[in-house]
């Protein structure tokens, strides 16, 4: 069964950044993640704008996993130096 469902991976990796931008203490607890990540993506325009429209493909698959996209945006590769 597929759902619309909405998840950010919230890990060492991308902590930080997350944290920052969302305005929310790296100490967050995954009981809090809920409100204070996932509920203000939802609030946010890009995340309100409508699917692409048909034809554009890649852009629908991007729409789709929109949120998982921003995991790709904050992650920090720790083994760089």
């Amino acid at each position: 069964m597929k759902r619309p469902d909405t998840f950010v991976c919230l890990d060492d990796r991308n902590k930080s950044g997350l944290c920052k931008d969302f305005n929310v203490s790296r100490n967050i607890s995954y009981a809090k993640y809920w409100d204070s990540i996932i509920a203000r993506i939802m609030e946010a325009s890009w995340w309100n704008a409508g699917r692409p429209a048909p034809g554009t493909e890649r852009e629908g698959e991007v729409w789709v996993a929109r949120a998982a996209f921003l995991d790709s945006i904050y992650y920090e590769d720790k083994a760089a130096p």
